[in-house]
């Protein structure tokens, strides 16, 4: 086992009045605020940044420098934690000076640090940070860089660990999580803040950030990126040839050239010219001519070969034809002409040696790419013939939500019944289920929060309630700091966030459910007969919030533009990152083109944060942390519909289901079950114990397993079962917790189990 690499905390309390920006108390008086630093740095230097932060914020108070002083708060409290998190197996905290002697003198400040268990001092708080000294976490990479951004502040260097393979026979509390500060630097993404590391070879994941004016700043790829989009321009006549490709685009003007071309063997028919010039100019009639498709497409791959785009390799594309006129019928077929027809081009052009110039062509369908629903939460109530979504509904089944029916499966792969849920009357379900289409689910997020709770709660700190005794989210309109940046905040930031999120893992669930043919929990591997070469799916995300198209802006005399370019929620990015690793294949970023700039230099496109980069970085790094699952069949494990009957049904409430899934699978010869779990509306205060053990029906037949909720930080890990539990089924999993009202929780691992009402007790922890 490698040498701990121990971590201390310095505690700093407020002893002035609360700390206000904004109308937001950021820093209570009386609060104390822990400092992280590894004990290789100076402790002297970490006393005098904080010092330092705290005097440059009593400074801009005093000068009423508003901007300034949230800021630098923002960045004291990126810097801090609330509380000192759980000492490692073996270990407790202590208190010692930081001159390592037994009495604090005048110069020292007070270190709580971690010592061995055989230690005489006195025991400190009992939970577990998980790095230090865990065989699964390698600390010894260190990013050495130093500088500032536009507006002098630092950039924050702490950098990530490097997950190991560990075989466990119990969870960390929270799995593969490890503490990573905040980047408050603007236009600041530090992608060498982590070693690199391999992601599965399935895995297609592009990055639409901005390349940076020195080289060495852009090193992405390896790093949770493995291609660049259109949107990361170079400014330069070659493309960094160092760095692959994945390409969207409309490209309408090539509709133009392919029209006008009037020598060679590439003339357009009079027919077909007048269907690309209507394309080609507003109001965009889509194309039906398959000769003109593949003239069009002609003119995209030219483009792609150039080498101002070309890079090290375009290796995947996407048709973004979203302005368009007539009917969506016209429009998606439209789209699956385009698909294939770029798709042929790509593969028959070759070198001079007779080798292909694009060895690799992945197919993404940002049109109609959407096989499963793209708003769950907006079809979480029975799936019968009585329901609102459709009064005619085919072969109803009102145990499962609609979302998990096959009528609300996008109409391009839609089949004809629970069994045959997809067809293929359309090009782009025909390339689909020849496994030449990437198709899945995807919205971008569209909300954020801060880390303040998401309830309402009264004077005494306790949650409100209605008459039913439900919680009440929060729906007060306030502007706070998130990731250095101002940011405002709307009533449906509160909630709509919870239906996105949990809606995310609909999505992810019900793609596999289809492709096995409408089968509840099935195998990982299980696909419908005829559809075996239907590729894992397609996931879409930006780096900042998209704006709520269902919201009324100026209505409420909002600029709509202000809320579609907010910072991301640290925490969420995370957790859609894991998921989107987890269960998609072909995961794409989006944002406006990106021109080169200086590393913190400004940023003139949308916002100027570029935290969430390294936010999605972190959940693809964790996520391949379970590389494995992507080789070995698993069984689904879903103990509850992330969403179902959400306006109806006391226990659907979120403050009374985390999101919780996984796998039990045979792993190393032994049977094993991957989790990944995740509260993302509790209080960041709140940790809540979820006991998890195996019953096949006869009594307990492993221990009990401890996973954590730590506020909203998501957890994912996997561990071996003793042989006894082999060929256990997911009803045979159990998982016990406390809602944010401390009732008693009790979920077996299949959501189509009766609810239980008497609690059994978990057998003793591991």
């Amino acid at each position: 086992m490698p040498t701990p690499v121990y971590t201390a905390y310095v505690p700093v309390t407020n002893n002035s009045d609360d700390v206000v920006v904004k109308n937001v108390v950021l820093w209570p008086k009386g609060k104390t605020l822990f400092l992280p630093y590894d004990k290789s740095v100076d402790c002297a230097a970490e006393q005098a940044l904080i010092n330092s932060l705290v005097t440059q914020i009593n400074a801009a108070a005093t000068a009423g420098n508003a901007n300034g002083y949230a800021t630098l708060m923002a960045q004291l409290l990126a810097y801090t934690v609330a509380s000192v998190p759980d000492a490692p197996a073996g270990n407790k905290w202590v208190i010692r000076p930081c001159s390592g002697g037994s009495t604090p003198t005048s110069d020292d400040i007070t270190l709580t640090e971690v010592d061995p268990d055989t230690s005489t001092y006195v025991d400190g708080i009992l939970e577990d940070l998980g790095v230090l000294g865990d065989p699964g976490f390698d600390t010894s990479y260190t990013l050495v860089k130093s500088g500032a951004d536009y507006n002098g502040t630092s950039f924050v260097t702490q950098s990530a660990p490097t997950l190991l393979s560990v075989a466990r026979t119990a969870p960390r509390r929270k799995g593969n999580w490890f503490p990573f500060l905040t980047q408050l630097a603007m236009n600041t993404a530090l992608h060498k803040r982590r070693a690199p590391f391999a992601t599965h070879t399935r895995k297609t994941i592009v990055f639409p950030g901005n390349l940076y004016t020195d080289p060495a700043d852009n090193e992405f790829t390896g790093r949770g990126w493995t291609h660049s989009s259109e949107a990361t321009l170079s400014g330069e006549s070659v493309y960094p040839v160092g760095i692959k490709r994945c390409i969207e685009s409309a490209f309408y003007d090539r509709a133009t050239a392919a029209a006008n071309v009037t020598q060679g063997g590439d003339i357009p028919t009079d027919t077909q010219k007048a269907q690309l010039l209507a394309w080609a100019s507003a109001p965009h009639v889509p194309i039906s001519d398959d000769g003109a498709a593949r003239l069009y497409a002609k003119k995209w791959v030219d483009v792609f070969e150039q080498q101002d785009w070309f890079g090290g390799g375009i290796e995947g594309f996407s048709v973004n034809h979203e302005v368009y006129s007539g009917t969506f019928q016209a429009h998606y077929n439209h789209s699956g002409l385009m698909t294939r027809a770029i798709r042929e081009e790509m593969e028959s052009r070759l070198k001079g040696d007779g080798s292909r110039k694009f060895p690799i062509v992945k197919a993404a369908a940002t049109d109609y790419g959407a096989l499963v629903h793209y708003s769950p939460y907006a079809l979480d109530f029975r799936a019968t013939q009585s329901n609102n979504f459709d009064p005619n509904t085919p072969d109803p089944d009102p145990s499962v939500p609609v979302w998990l029916h096959f009528v609300s499966i996008a109409e391009p792969y839609k089949g004809v019944s629970r069994s045959a849920p997809l067809g293929t009357f359309s090009i782009l379900a025909q390339l689909l289920k020849a496994g030449k289409l990437y198709a899945g689910s995807g919205q971008y997020p569209r909300y954020t929060m801060d880390d303040q709770t998401m309830w309402q709660k009264n004077g005494d700190g306790s949650y409100k309630t209605n008459t039913n005794g439900w919680m009440l989210p929060r729906t007060d309109v306030r502007t706070t700091v998130v990731n250095g940046e101002a940011c405002p905040l709307l009533e449906t930031d509160y909630t709509k966030s919870m239906q996105q999120l949990y809606g995310y893992y609909c999505q992810f669930y019900a793609y596999y459910f289809f492709r096995a043919g409408s089968k509840h929990l099935p195998m990982s591997t299980d696909v419908m007969a005829g559809w075996e070469a239907m590729q894992r799916g397609y996931a879409q995300f930006r780096l900042n919030t998209e704006v709520d198209t269902t919201y009324n802006y100026v209505g409420q005399g909002l600029d709509p533009e202000t809320y579609n370019r907010r910072p991301l929620n640290r925490k969420w990015t995370e957790t859609y990152a894991i998921g989107m690793y987890l269960y998609m294949d072909y995961l794409r970023g989006w944002m406006n083109v990106q021109n080169r700039t200086d590393l913190g230099g400004v940023n003139t496109h949308d916002g100027q944060s570029r935290a969430s980069v390294e936010f999605y970085a972190n959940g693809f790094q964790r996520g391949a942390d379970l590389n494995w699952i992507h080789d070995t069949p698993y069984q689904f494990v879903v103990p509850k519909f992330f969403l179902f009957e959400q306006a109806t049904n006391e226990w659907e409430q979120l403050w009374r289901k985390p999101i919780v899934i996984g796998g039990l699978a045979t792993y190393g010869g032994k049977p094993t079950l991957w989790l990944h779990w995740v509260w993302p509306c509790q209080d960041e205060d709140r940790v809540t114990d979820m006991i998890i053990w195996v019953d096949k029906g006869q009594g307990p037949v492993t221990p009990g397993y401890l996973a954590q909720f730590e506020g909203r930080d998501p957890g994912l890990e996997y561990w071996q079962f003793p042989n006894a539990a082999a060929g256990a089924q997911p009803k045979d999993l159990y998982f016990q917790f406390k809602s944010f009202l401390n009732e008693t929780i009790t979920w077996r691992g299949d959501y189509r189990e009766t609810r239980i009402t008497l609690h059994p007790t978990p057998p003793a922890l591991a």
